[in-house]
């Protein structure tokens, strides 16, 4: 089955993974009560993070997938040790906005390659 076909189940699941991730995170690493504000935070940020690797896999762009997978980790363990480390307030924010960094530049990262792919593509067809 291609990428384009599988492309709903991946955000599916990379949004799923992401709540779940962000849940453990906060109730068993950092042992914060999550109000509803929080979770709806998060789930805009696991809606925002899933529409990328759909967008990715939609469009069947490996390279991309992967260096969102290997942003998409690092940023989650990134998460987990700076929860992990610290018992203060502050560190809630410093994880958050770490992982929300590190998850963007990612993402501009991916496009910026595709960009160049495509450009070095249509030089060498001209």
């Amino acid at each position: 089955m291609s990428l384009k076909k599988q492309a709903p189940l991946i955000g599916l699941g990379v949004f799923a993974l992401t709540l779940l991730l962000f849940y453990l995170c906060y109730e068993y690493v950092f042992y914060v009560n999550l109000f509803s504000e929080n979770i709806i935070g998060l789930v805009i940020w696991s809606f925002f993070i899933a529409v990328a690797f759909s967008l990715f896999s939609f469009l069947e762009r490996k390279v991309s997938l992967i260096i969102m997978l290997l942003t998409y980790v690092s940023a989650f363990i990134s998460l987990f040790v700076i929860f992990s480390d610290s018992d203060n307030t502050f560190s809630n924010i410093t994880g958050l906005l770490t992982f929300i960094f590190v998850v963007i530049g990612g993402f501009l990262l991916a496009v910026v390659i595709e960009i160049t792919q495509w450009v070095i593509s249509k030089k060498k067809n001209s």
